[in-house]
């Protein structure tokens, strides 16, 4: 793939994803993104095929910013502390980029009414967020800082979906009194500390 082709890609997957995150996934059209990008439609379609390819592009450039700027190693820090930072990292996104939560939350709903197969390239990047998460836990057995748990690959998707099913409900409008009944990070926070009062000796 030539350069050109690959800055043409970048131009249009960003600016799709900026275009999501303003105006909601379903509100923008191919035609939206071509004239924002000062690109033609039909270059879009070449390039992805359709709408739902440019989406998945989209939501993996979201991940990859998150990912680099989030999820680096620090070498200094016990496994269990790694744990602690790498759930944090869900935290720090939902005060910093709260916009990602309400991101996720269109595209699983998008994806599910588009009944769209293409989904593997989006998977196998989130991949990378469990490799992290395993390397944090190995390192934690070989310190002595965290205990051995039976389905390391079941506690990971359950501590995972639990903090991003969270953060995806505290990110959308208040639907009743409750939901302000207590400080929203601080309901994050305590479910990590929930987690990590599992996971250390």
């Amino acid at each position: 793939m030539s350069r050109v082709t690959d800055l043409t890609k970048k131009v249009i997957t960003e600016t799709a994803l900026n275009m999501f995150i303003e105006n909601s996934i379903s509100k923008v059209r191919l035609y939206d993104i071509a004239a924002k990008a000062d690109v033609g439609e039909a270059t879009i379609y070449r390039h992805f095929g359709n709408k739902q390819n440019v989406v998945i592009s989209a939501a993996i450039e979201l991940s990859n910013r998150i990912s680099v700027e989030y999820l680096s190693r620090d070498e200094s820090l016990s496994g269990l502390e790694s744990i602690r930072k790498f759930y944090n990292v869900f935290l720090t996104i939902f005060k910093n980029y709260n916009y990602y939560f309400s991101f996720l939350n269109e595209l699983d709903t998008y994806l599910l009414a588009e009944d769209y197969n293409g989904r593997d390239n989006y998977q196998n990047n989130l991949n990378y967020y469990k490799e992290v998460f395993y390397k944090d836990y190995e390192k934690g057995l070989e310190d002595n800082s965290i205990r051995k748990i039976d389905d390391v690959e079941a506690f990971y998707f359950a501590t995972t979906h639990s903090l991003t099913a969270l953060c995806k409900k505290l990110s959308t409008k208040k639907i009743l009194e409750q939901d302000d009944y207590v400080d929203k990070e601080k309901e994050i926070e305590v479910l990590i500390e929930i987690f990590l009062d599992y996971l250390k000796k």
